[in-house]
């Protein structure tokens, strides 16, 4: 074999050795690894890693040794072979350009360089043959130690063997943001190194929170570490410990002196900082798994030793739980039958037959208290013995004695009745029926104490402590039984009530769900709904009296009542309401309300119609009261003309019809008196019945044959206290009323009633309170009255006929008089079935005796009697001042009260009669009457009124003094004056 081909062969021995070296290497540790334990994806990862970086670095190695081997020794071997074979050949001229002399000596000085080349090569060869094999060492003893120190130990020294320049290692392990020093090879503070509490700006917290190495070759020449005193002149390499991408640690090695770091030993601090990351990490987790299984085993030796001692107790106490077995399935079976139970009574006699028969005593009860009251009351018994006592009974609870320990939750237990000292009244009867020993548990719910739980037997001592705890566990089983079941029953109760009270709510109440489905309605609802809206012919309530629901119901926001008419068939007026139930809207629905308003809006229209008269009324009386006096001075001048002789009879006929019209005139005031309620009324008790008997024969012979007139009552006797005058007046305004009504003929009635009204029940009209009531109703047959027309009927000069046949005053004159009697009137009206007044008039239950007044005499001339007129209307005083001279009385004058007075104390006693009028300006009538009362209680006094005002009413109805009615004729001025001069006093003073 030649020489180049002996160094070829060299050559390829070394590099296939340097191969095999790294695929060795990487395949013992991944060998050793899955030998010596089992190893984590992460672990297996970063073992293949290593073994590819071993195999890798072997290749280089070869290709290294390979490229000197062929540049440095082999090329020049080449051509000193050329030349020699050139020279050989007798090639000179190449021999000496391949070959000359003085490259011999090149040649030669280049194979000691190839040879000192390949001797540094063997010693890199060696030397990264050693560092893999210190890594395979490495490798192999961290896969044998699982414990951390011994793990931090291995890899502190594979550190300084694999760098012997070393001066310090140490290992950092990084959780939660914090690094703890866990291993170091030598002292820091004894070498002056860096602080084993590295800063948390420093350069191994930045390697822990980045990931990234971090090699520092001279530490003062870095910009991180001058002025630092804790700084040296060396070197430092700071290395993660990573598993996958998660750090776990840090690895510092540093170097007393500055040290560049190569591309192989970074290589090797990495590969070094892998090995010890996943040996770190399996030691972690095998501390875990340690720190597992020594909890385990000791949780293990804590059971075993448990069941040990269980086993004990279940050999020693079989019985007793077969007993305790028994009484806890007795007392699933009282629990089941108290829950299947419904009523208290149910639940108690569930509970009782049950530990009656497991305790074996001869008898059982159970007591509800009531503590408010005092009192017990025995809820059920069990057992023949009964001492005297039946289930419903109650007692004072004064007999048990205190309540303080049941009340505490206390149990009584007594073995011998008759050892007992201080028995109470329930104990002695106790012990009188034989009980030598008793078991009493509270019934506490809540809290409160709400009974008890007897048990009783013949036999002394009969109850132990394992019967006391079973009868508190039935006990506390029962009062949660009977609490529940009595709140289910006041529950019940009050929903039965808030159901009747709903359903008979003077209100519609309609309950709807988010679709708008009507899910509850009460009694009234269910009526009106299908009136007002398509309901229930569809699902969901879609109108209401015309509306749809979903404008009701948007303004639920902003609750209001929302007025509904029913024209069609009986008209009638309703208001609705929506209330929202539930947040977001539509999800709980909605209430909606309903209330028929018609009898409110008609009370309203009557309310307002009677202000409206009210009103009128005062002002026509105050014009009546002027009226009076002028139609007054015209009628008396008048009749005087009339008695004065030489009269033609031009003249007699004129003065006539002035009269007639003063009369007239006098018939129109009167009606607007009546109208305003403001006219003097002559009351007093008379009966309906007879009354409209007449009124029937006066209206047969008045009333064209074409209208017949019936009367009909349905009653013997409806007496009243009123004026037969004024009600007969309002009777014969409502006939002619009718009889226009009817011009082709018909019926007109006359109809009396009795009407009780009640608390709380409508009225027919309003103002009108309970009580019992004659109803008068006149109605006809005619044409009926307009719709637009009947809430005017009662207006004063309100009139649907020519003003030349009707004053518009004669339903306004009716409307007064009723008013006057305490009375009211309503009007229904329809064009098919003519029209009814219907007037409400309160009974007399009781009538005093006594007859009708007595008819009035003819005036009769005066005997010279001095009589005072006080009168403040200058013609009205001096025309009854003539028409009293004329029928031969003395008369002084006066203008008002206070003249009057003066006049009086002059005459001292010599007046008569005093003649006033009630409205004047000053002192009044009604004053000068108590002046008068105060001076001269004997004193006659005839008062002038047009209407009375506010206590003048009362003045005139008390009859303490006369009252003669304006406007004024000569012969009623005459009667009245001389049957004031006559009557007693004392008497009732007529009108």
């Amino acid at each position: 074999m030649g020489f180049q081909a002996r160094l070829f062969l060299v050559a390829g021995l070394m590099f296939l050795a340097a191969l095999l070296v790294g695929v060795g290497a990487a395949g013992s540790i991944m060998l050793r690894y899955q030998q010596a334990a089992e190893i984590t994806t992460s672990q297996q990862t970063t073992l293949g890693i290593l073994a590819v970086a071993l195999v890798g670095l072997g290749v280089v190695v070869a290709l290294v040794g390979w490229w000197c081997m062929n540049v440095l020794v082999l090329r020049p071997v080449r051509e000193v072979q050329r030349g020699a074979e050139a020279l050989v050949q007798g090639q000179p001229d190449r021999g000496e350009a391949a070959f000359r002399r003085d490259d011999i000596g090149r040649v030669g000085m280049a194979m000691k360089a190839m040879a000192s080349r390949l001797r540094q090569n063997k010693v890199d060869v060696e030397r990264h043959s050693m560092q893999l094999e210190t890594l395979y060492r490495v490798s192999l003893s961290l896969t044998k130690r699982l414990e951390l120190e011994s793990v931090l130990e291995t890899v502190l020294n594979a550190a300084f063997e694999l760098f012997p320049g070393l001066m310090d290692a140490l290992v950092f392990l990084y959780a939660d943001d914090r690094l703890t020093l866990a291993a170091s090879r030598r002292g820091l503070a004894a070498a002056g190194g860096i602080s084993p509490t590295p800063r948390m700006e420093g350069s191994t917290y930045r390697v822990a929170r980045t990931g990234e190495m971090v090699l520092i070759p001279d530490v003062h020449a870095d910009a991180r570490y001058p002025g630092d005193p804790r700084s040296w002149p060396g070197a430092l390499a700071c290395i993660p410990l990573k598993v996958g991408t998660h750090v776990i640690g840090v690895l510092n090695a540093s170097y007393e002196a500055a040290h560049p770091f190569g591309e192989e030993e970074t290589r090797l601090l990495q590969l070094l900082a892998d090995q010890a990351a996943i040996a770190v990490e399996n030691a972690r987790l095998y501390g875990q798994a340690q720190q597992e299984l020594l909890e385990r085993r000791r949780a293990e030796q804590a059971l075993q030793k448990a069941n040990e001692d269980l086993e004990r107790k279940v050999s020693g106490r079989t019985h007793a739980l077969l007993e305790a077995n028994q009484r806890l399935e007795t007392l699933k079976e009282i629990d089941r039958a108290v829950l299947a139970a419904h009523s208290m009574d149910d639940i108690a006699m569930a509970g009782l037959s049950r530990l009656r028969a497991l305790v074996g005593c001869e008898h059982a009860d159970l007591v509800l208290f009531e503590l408010e009251q005092g009192v017990g009351r025995m809820l059920t018994m069990e057992g023949p013995r009964t001492f005297g006592l039946e289930a419903g009974m109650t007692f004072s609870l004064e007999d048990y004695g205190p309540l303080a320990d049941l009340q505490a939750g206390e149990v009584r237990r007594v073995n011998d009745l008759k050892s007992a000292i201080g028995l109470t009244p329930v104990r002695q009867r106790l012990l009188d029926g034989g009980v030598r020993s008793f078991l009493t548990v509270p019934l506490v719910a809540d809290g409160t104490l709400i009974g008890e739980l007897n048990l009783d037997s013949s036999r002394a001592a009969a109850f132990d402590i394992d019967t006391e705890l079973l009868a508190r566990e039935v006990a506390n089983q029962l009062a949660v039984a009977l609490r529940q079941a009595g709140l289910r029953a006041a529950l019940e109760a009050e929903q039965t009530r808030l159901g009747q009270l709903v359903e008979h709510l003077p209100q519609a109440v309609a309950l709807l769900d988010g679709d708008k489905r009507v899910v509850l309605a009460n009694a009234l609802a269910r009526k009106i709904l299908p009136e007002l809206g398509r309901w229930p012919s569809t699902a969901t309530l879609q109108q209401v009296g015309g509306r749809p629901i979903e404008r009701l119901l948007v303004s639920a926001d902003h609750p209001g009542w929302h007025e509904l008419r029913l024209e069609a068939g009986a008209r009638r007026v309703y208001e609705a309401a929506a209330l929202r139930l539930g947040d977001p809207p539509d999800a709980g629905g909605w209430i909606v309300q309903i209330r028929d308003v018609t009898s409110e809006r008609s009370a309203q229209m009557q309310q307002r119609s009677q202000e409206r008269l009210a009103a009128v009324g005062q002002l026509a009386a105050g014009v009546a009261h002027d009226f009076n006096n002028i139609i007054s001075v015209i009628i008396l001048y008048a009749e005087m003309l009339l008695q004065a002789q030489g009269r033609t009879p031009q003249e007699i006929e004129r003065l006539q019809t002035i009269t007639q019209q003063g009369q007239r005139a006098a018939q129109l005031v009167q009606q607007i008196l009546d109208f305003s309620r403001q006219s003097v009324m002559d009351q007093h008790p008379f009966d309906l019945v007879p009354f409209l008997r007449e009124m029937e024969g006066l209206l047969m012979r008045t009333m064209p044959e074409s209208i017949r007139v019936r009367v009909v009552a349905e009653g013997p006797g409806f007496m009243i206290q009123g004026d037969p005058a004024r009600i007969r007046q309002a009777c014969i305004n409502l006939a002619l009323n009718a009889r226009e009504a009817m011009p082709e003929g018909g019926e007109m009635r006359f109809t009396l009633s009795p009407l009780t009204l009640r608390e709380g029940e409508p009225t027919p009209c309003v103002e009108m309170t309970p009580g019992e009531w004659v109803r008068l109703t006149v109605s006809d047959t005619g044409s009926g009255i307009q719709p637009e027309a009947l809430p005017h009927i009662f207006e004063p000069f309100f009139t649907t006929k020519s003003p030349a046949k009707a004053s518009g005053l004669g339903l306004a004159q009716v409307y007064g008089i009723i008013q006057q009697h305490h009375g009211h009137i309503d009007v229904t009206s329809s064009s098919e079935g003519g029209t009814t007044f219907a007037i409400f008039l309160p009974v007399l239950a009781a009538p005093p005796g006594g007859g009708a007044p007595l008819e009035m005499s003819d005036a009769n001339r005066g005997q010279g009697e001095l009589i005072l007129v006080v009168e403040d209307n200058e013609a009205t005083r001096a025309s009854v001042s003539e028409i009293l001279t004329n029928l031969g009385y003395r008369v002084l004058q006066a203008s008002e009260g206070k003249e009057a007075l003066e006049v009086f104390a002059q005459q001292a006693g010599k007046i008569d009669l005093i003649l006033s009028d009630l409205v004047m300006p000053g002192m009044g009538g009604s004053e000068l009457v108590r002046h008068l009362a105060a001076v001269a209680p004997q004193q006659r006094v005839l008062l002038m009124t047009g209407y009375p005002l506010g206590s003048t009413r009362e003045l005139l109805e008390s009859g303490t003094v006369h009252w003669l009615q304006k406007p004024l004729t000569g012969a009623k001025l005459a009667r009245a004056v001389r049957e004031a001069l006559t009557t007693e006093r004392g008497q009732p003073a007529p009108a």
